[in-house]
């Protein structure tokens, strides 16, 4: 059975030809073409061959990156207002080594050029969510307590900038009668009594995902 690799990728991110991969790692180019399509078995000694030419690791070579969907946009705007949407819409994907794709979506941070505020930092960020909650509708277990993503039942007013949303982030906390208190300490917005469509807890952020060797593709 062929087992897909990442080998061709990482030569193609290199600059390098195959053959000059090849020349360096003492295959043939035939070979190096073999390894690629599976049709001769890479084991983690041609891996770590590869990976030292190709200034990677070897699991960079022996595993080819699954995509992970962007499900959420944050944009800030040059006043600094945040418009957030999160939820079963693609709007491309993250190709990572780091996080289990079939687990995991992103939620993508962009903002207006001429924004100067305190989180320019954000800039092209990425934060990591569970994806199931989202896509069955239920309250992960692991969000409460903690930073999430909630989808509210009911509108509410955004106090950034006054309109209705009901999409929310910040820390939640249960109630009696099964909802929820969610603190956003940054925007200072503290939302009570809240019945939940959905939570997913926050993962990580990722503050420069192009020094984190993570491959992002946005649909047009």
């Amino acid at each position: 059975m062929r087992m897909a690799n990442n080998l061709n990728a990482m030569i193609a991110s290199s600059g390098l030809s195959k053959k000059d991969v090849g020349a360096l790692v003492g295959h043939t180019p035939e070979t190096v073409s073999r390894h690629i399509s599976g049709n001769i078995k890479m084991n983690l000694d041609h891996a770590e061959e590869y990976a030292r030419v190709l200034n990677c690791s070897p699991y960079d070579i022996m595993f080819e990156a699954q995509p992970m969907p962007i499900i959420g946009w944050c944009h800030i705007n040059v006043e600094g207002e945040i418009d957030r949407v999160v939820g079963k819409k693609n709007y491309g994907h993250v190709y990572s080594h780091t996080y289990r794709p079939d687990e995991t979506a992103i939620v993508y941070w962009s903002m207006d050029d001429e924004y100067q505020g305190i989180w320019q930092y954000l800039r092209d960020g990425l934060e990591s969510v569970l994806l199931d909650p989202i896509r069955n509708n239920y309250v992960h277990p692991d969000a409460k307590g903690h930073e999430c993503y909630a989808l509210t039942k009911e509108p509410y007013e955004c106090g950034c900038h006054g309109k209705r949303t009901r999409l929310a982030a910040g820390t939640l906390y249960p109630e009696p009668g099964n909802r929820y208190t969610i603190h956003n300490g940054d925007r200072k917005e503290t939302l009570r009594g809240q019945e939940l469509v959905w939570a997913t807890p926050l993962c990580s952020m990722i503050i420069r995902p192009d020094l984190r060797g993570l491959k992002i593709i946005l649909d047009k």
